[in-house]
């Protein structure tokens, strides 16, 4: 008996080598993409920051020439402090209504938990320009709300601080951004117990002092996160200022962007970029400094489960209520007045109308730009899919060394603004010689939607039972069948829903499609293109079409997560009963 366990032994350690090494060789295309298409345009467009600038080309020699323009400029510097003012107030109003909302859904949501988490994330996945435009709309001098208070004889003439100024910007970007908020939060509130808080009101301590002593020192490093992501993104914001900014509200991410699209100063748009990030690093660093002196960088729970009506708490409704108010008033707004008889965005409503669909889709260019948003988004998602699910099979299944280095590369372009990525990839296409259009910008969506996708795959194959792959490769089974008959049917649903986020993604995305699509035409740029013309009925209809596509998205992803979720809890439980 003993010599058939020294003959088995051998065979054994070589199938698990085996097991370990082929599911990291899966990673090699997805590391060689984005080191093709992620670090070498960031690496050229660094270098473009120190050449000398022609119309939409460089040349040499190195020089620090368009660094001492990007300091010494007043007007850049103006457009800094609006930006680092507009980005700061996104980050603080966002996080102050976030912090009750996740609290409620944690504590005190009961049966509504999941209802209300739904409705939040499901903005998340509206349209980005969709909601700039409803904004617009309703704080413009002949919006919504002027047009509302002057029917019911509050005003006599509009209110003009409403809009274009940083007021409107930081409104636009906050509904934008809450939804994000909200749901770090209360990822981070997932893990306290509802016990803690019970005891420290039994120890006397008033709401406040809870807030404060127990709940806000426990929360602060995903609160410190999804602050620091808010802020860097609308800072960055290269859109939202040009529609709703005005003078006051001007913005250096849309300076940034002139400079790379407009003037075709290339190495003064890359210095401005690189001193923004670097503004950003050296944010990300103050704030990890302080939660590492304070001693909250690391705290830790485990998950106390998914809560319950275990608090109550009235004004943290109030602000729940408000905040969804809040979220799906606007796009309301922009569904309700497609359908407006005289297509105008004022009250009285004067009937309903289906005309402004049959004029839409009667026009060529959208159907056009509907088809070039669903081939880009369709391609995108299959081939992150592929990459994704293998760079997350050997990521999971790596060694201790090899995983750091993996997990960087992969998650690196989540931290960086899609301005960023963008005017990285417009140069470097330029430099390649490789003509803009639907192509080049599947390439660049598929490094944007890459990390989502790998997110959802690594918890999905975290969760996979070992043991069946071992007892699979004790029976001879190589690695790759290994996966398709053992671990694919394990996790095939949640990569369902994962593929489907990334097509939801791919089909809204604008901000990386701009500098890299060329003459071609997505439906968010044909929606960008007639913002830019005029504001007409069909704007409404497009906006809504766009919006309802990738909600319907969302929904079916959740749908595909959340069963799956609810099978393997019940698996679960069978199985410790």
């Amino acid at each position: 008996m003993g010599t058939v366990v020294e003959e088995e032994a051998p065979h054994r350690r070589a199938t698990l080598s085996g097991l370990r090494v082929g599911p990291v060789a899966l990673s090699a295309p997805a590391v060689a993409g984005l080191l093709l298409f992620f670090v070498a345009p960031i690496a050229a467009f660094f270098v473009y920051s120190f050449l000398t600038a022609g119309l939409f080309s460089v040349s040499g020699p190195l020089t620090l020439d368009a660094y001492r323009e990007a300091v010494t400029s007043g007007l850049n510097g103006t457009l800094a402090v609006n930006s680092f003012i507009i980005g700061f107030s996104t980050a603080a109003f966002s996080l102050l209504v976030a912090l009750p909302v996740a609290y409620w859904l944690r504590f005190a949501a009961g049966r509504w938990q999941t209802l209300v988490l739904f409705l939040v994330a499901a903005t998340f996945f509206a349209s980005y320009l969709v909601r700039i435009y409803a904004w617009r709309s309703i704080l413009g001098e002949n919006g919504l709300l002027n047009t509302g208070l002057r029917e019911m004889g509050l005003i006599d003439q509009p209110l003009e601080f409403l809009v274009f100024n940083r007021f409107s910007v930081t409104v636009a970007l906050v509904h934008i951004f809450l939804p994000y908020v909200v749901l770090v939060l209360y990822a981070g509130f997932r893990a306290l117990s509802p016990e803690l808080l019970e005891a420290s009101q039994d120890l006397g301590a008033s709401a406040s002092t809870r807030w404060r002593r127990v709940l806000l020192p426990l929360i602060a490093a995903p609160a410190a996160t999804s602050f620091l992501f808010v802020f860097i993104l609308s800072s960055s914001d290269p859109v939202t200022a040009q529609f709703l900014g005005g003078t006051e509200g001007a913005m250096l991410g849309v300076r940034v962007r002139e400079m790379l699209v407009t003037t075709g100063n290339w190495p003064l748009g890359a210095a401005l970029a690189f001193l923004m990030l670097a503004a950003f690093a050296v944010c990300y660093a103050i704030t990890t400094l302080g939660l590492r002196l304070l001693g909250l960088h690391r705290v830790r729970f485990a998950d106390a489960g998914p809560g319950g009506a275990e608090r109550r708490s009235v004004p943290a409704l109030v602000v729940t209520l408000a905040a969804l108010v809040f979220l799906y008033l606007p796009l309301v707004m922009v569904v309700l007045f497609s359908f407006h008889k005289t297509g105008g965005l004022s009250f009285p409503f004067q009937g309903f109308s289906t005309r402004w669909y049959e004029d839409v889709f009667d026009s060529d260019e959208f159907r056009r730009s509907l088809e070039n948003s669903a081939i880009v988004a369709t391609v995108s998602a299959a081939v992150t899919l592929v990459l994704g699910t293998a760079a997350a099979y050997g990521l999971t299944r790596a060694s201790p060394f090899m995983r750091p280095p993996l997990a960087a590369l992969f998650f690196v372009p989540l931290t960086l603004p899609g301005l960023f990525l963008g005017i990285s990839l417009l140069t470097y296409f330029a430099r390649l010689d490789l003509q803009l259009s639907l192509r080049t910008v599947i390439i660049a969506h598929v490094v944007y939607v890459f990390p989502y996708f790998l997110l959802i795959a690594l918890a999905t194959l975290d969760r996979v039972d070992r043991t069946l792959e071992e007892s699979a490769a004790d029976l001879g089974a190589s690695p790759l069948t290994t996966f398709r008959r053992v671990t694919l049917p394990q996790i095939w649903p949640l990569l369902v829903g994962a593929t489907v986020l990334a097509f939801a993604l791919s089909f809204d995305e604008f901000i990386i499609t701009f500098f890299v699509i060329g003459a071609d035409s997505t439906l968010p740029m044909y929606i960008w293109s007639s913002l830019r013309r005029t504001v007409d009925p069909s704007i409404n209809v497009i906006s809504t079409v766009l919006m309802v596509v990738t909600i319907f998205l969302w929904v079916i992803a959740f749908v595909v997560v959340f069963r799956s979720e609810r099978r393997r809890r019940r698996s679960l439980m069978a199985a410790g009963a």
